[in-house]
């Protein structure tokens, strides 16, 4: 303990001596508890299904090498498990390896009591890597019903790291 205290008191001694001569300093917090702090590696994707039926969210993440024109076609890109039968008000969140994606997005979702013949289809939304999301951006797909204009909105909101 005092030998923590020491080290913080000439930490704190050559900060003050190095600001008054006029450099700039700045601390980095480390959020993983070492030295360094790391990039990101990973996106964060979470869907909210905000309306009072069934929503099949129909994300994909396309893989490298892929286009923006055909990684909806190719069904190995579907994220399915959680994000494939929300209930209402239910949320389903996942994480994948930023190295693994080029594009990632949503067809629009489905919504209705059967997924299989649904009452209505969302909008669809298409996110480029390095371009409209960054590693360790959070990507969020919220679902509502519109009762006047008798549609499914689909809805997109990047949250940057530490946003």
């Amino acid at each position: 303990m005092l030998r923590r205290a020491s080290r913080a008191a000439c930490l704190f001694a050559a900060m003050v001596g190095l600001a008054t001569a006029g450099c700039l300093v700045s601390l980095v917090p480390d959020n993983n508890g070492g030295g360094t702090t790391n990039p990101p590696t990973t996106i964060t994707i979470k869907v909210s299904n905000q309306t009072s039926r069934y929503v099949d969210s129909q994300v994909y993440v396309g893989k490298p090498g892929e286009t923006k024109d055909v990684f909806f076609t190719i069904p190995a890109d579907q994220q399915k498990g959680a994000f494939q039968f929300l209930h209402a008000g239910e949320e389903a969140v996942a994480t994948v390896s930023c190295d693994q994606v080029d594009f990632l997005g949503t067809l629009g979702g489905l919504y209705g009591d059967d997924l299989r013949n649904p009452l209505k289809a969302g909008q669809k939304k298409i996110l480029e890597m390095g371009d409209s999301v960054q590693c360790g951006d959070t990507i969020v797909f919220t679902f509502t019903y519109d009762v006047l204009r008798d549609s499914l909105i689909t809805s997109l909101a990047i949250v940057p790291l530490g946003g």
